[in-house]
């Protein structure tokens, strides 16, 4: 069953003028959302959507849950953001906390600001725990936007894209054939539409 899409004359001007000025990935049709509530999210026209990606993976609590809206409020008139190349009390009991519950000897958290800058940090890690150069990942997996991680989302021989798990050789945009034993990693992204549905 196809379901039409009807916008108000009010989000067509909003979608016609991201469409001019931003650039970045956008689903048909480009719904324009002014608010959220629990799972759900609401357009320009006051129509409600589930949040089938809560906000981009990052949002799994939903939408103006009032504690965490009060939370949210009260760190704001305290602490708002601050480099990486330092902490705070928050940012060290959250560590704590996360690596009490880690299993084995993970004991150690990096806290990364994007997908693709923590993938790169494990590609990293990978690469220089095993000494190894090859990276198994999923073809059209979500891996973030850098360029080492658009090169592990594509899987690419040519200009056909494989529709199997790829590995993908350090600095090389091909797939290559490697046993178990050769493995530096392999990504745990699943399979999706590709890094915002681009593909």
């Amino acid at each position: 069953m196809e379901k039409s899409f009807r916008f108000s004359n009010q989000h067509a001007d909003y979608q016609a003028r991201d469409a001019k000025s931003v650039f970045g990935w956008r689903y048909t049709p480009r719904i324009v959302f002014k608010g959220g509530r629990g799972t759900k999210l609401i357009d320009m026209d006051g129509n409600e959507y589930y949040d089938m990606s809560s906000g981009m993976m990052c949002m799994v609590l939903g939408h103006s849950h009032p504690e965490l809206t009060e939370v949210i409020k009260e760190m704001a008139g305290t602490f708002i953001h601050q480099s990486s190349w330092y902490t705070n009390p928050w940012t060290v009991e959250f560590a704590e906390r996360l690596t009490e519950h880690a299993p084995g000897q993970l004991k150690v958290v990096n806290f990364a600001v994007t997908g693709s800058e923590a993938n790169e940090i494990a590609m990293r890690m990978a690469l220089a725990y095993t000494g190894k150069f090859d990276i198994v990942s999923m073809v059209r997996g979500l891996h973030g936007g850098s360029l080492a991680v658009e090169v592990e989302e594509l899987g690419v021989v040519g200009e056909e894209e494989l529709a199997v798990p790829a590995v993908h050789r350090e600095g090389q945009r091909r797939a290559v054939r490697v046993g178990p034993d050769d493995l530096a990693a392999l990504d745990g992204a699943g399979l999706g539409e590709g890094n915002g549905g681009g593909r």
